[in-house]
């Protein structure tokens, strides 16, 4: 895989010749954000084009994936999985030169719904003959299946594995049901507006178009004391990092800001959002310490502890998707 090497700076040392810009020899290599994180950042875009790379925090390293398209969606071990249009591959990243294997193809039929379980990749498989929800390994076997075809209502899907075994759905006609094998349990009238791993976040509407938001634990389904973003039509909500952190974007100003679930602390404001996608234009590491953001054209790392931040020359475009990873055991730890 080609590579080239950042400073803490945002500039390249060497890898000229990779896209990256050149910089002058003598200035210092280190850490790209001050420590050592054992991160890393995969960044790729949402739709087929592009070459996904990994940028190591601790080496300031950036890495061509050579071969492999399409959008980071989770990792299992060393192994990254990645979405395109019409098909899921794997991509193990403790090889010296990674090579995509292809896990699952469809045929005219968009990857939209991707989502990483442990050692389990789930998608579904929305055909004339076939509505299922296929659960893979990592080597590409079919591990389990289930079958959606009695479900009335079709999207949105929000599952398929949660901590009580169970899967929640939500109706296009309305109402939030809790489907445990073949059963369904209705939980609310409203609908779905974000969901994390442990919590969803819920709007529901009375006689007279009232409507109230509330954040729910997903097992218990007890109202959690968590903020609320102001909701509209003209905006989306994503939980990420744990269940700590909110993405809130307002379409009608493209602004989003980032929002800590425990304090209620807006922690950053940013703008220029064109897309939100599974990954997104922002990424939160497992610990919640550390945020990457692309949305001002750069790869930006912030420490949310300190608000310290960092600027990479290492270009991003509109519809990029990020994924921080940790590198333990991969050909890019330092």
């Amino acid at each position: 895989a080609a590579s080239g090497r950042l400073f803490a700076d945002g500039q390249t040392a060497v890898g000229a010749d990779d896209g990256f810009g050149a910089a002058a020899e003598d200035q210092p290599v280190g850490p790209v954000v001050g420590e050592e994180t054992g991160l890393g950042v995969v960044i790729g875009p949402y739709d087929s084009g592009g070459v996904l790379k990994v940028v190591a925090l601790d080496s300031g390293e950036v890495f061509d994936l050579a071969g492999t398209t399409g959008r980071p969606v989770g990792m299992v071990d060393t192994t990254l999985i990645t979405a395109r249009w019409g098909e899921l591959a794997a991509v193990d990243l403790s090889t010296d030169v990674p090579d995509p294997v292809t896990l699952i193809e469809f045929e005219d039929q968009w990857t939209d719904f991707v989502q990483v379980d442990g050692d389990t990749i789930w998608t579904i498989s929305d055909t004339p003959d076939e509505y299922v929800m296929i659960g893979l390994s990592v080597e590409g076997e079919q591990v389990e299946e289930i079958d959606l075809a009695d479900v009335p209502f079709g999207f949105p899907w929000y599952g398929p594995v949660r901590p009580a075994g169970d899967e929640l759905v939500e109706g296009s006609a309305g109402g939030i049901y809790r489907r445990t094998g073949s059963a369904y349990q209705r939980l609310s009238t409203g609908r779905i507006r974000a969901s994390g791993e442990r919590l969803v976040l819920i709007e529901e509407c009375d006689d007279r178009l009232r409507c109230r938001a509330s954040w729910r634990n997903i097992v218990t389904w007890a109202e959690l004391d968590h903020p609320i973003p102001t909701l509209s039509a003209q905006s989306q909500t994503q939980v990420i990092g744990d269940d700590r952190w909110v993405l809130h974007v307002d379409w009608r100003t493209g602004v989003a800001t980032l929002a800590d679930l425990e304090t209620g602390r807006t922690v950053r404001e940013m703008g220029r959002f064109q897309t939100f996608s599974p990954g997104g234009p922002a990424s939160v590491s497992s610990d919640g310490r550390w945020f990457a953001d692309r949305t001002g054209g750069a790869l930006v790392i912030v420490d949310l502890d300190s608000d310290a931040e960092w600027e990479l020359d290492v270009r991003a475009r509109p519809d990029d998707v990020m994924l921080f990873i940790e590198l333990a055991g991969t050909a890019f730890a330092g």
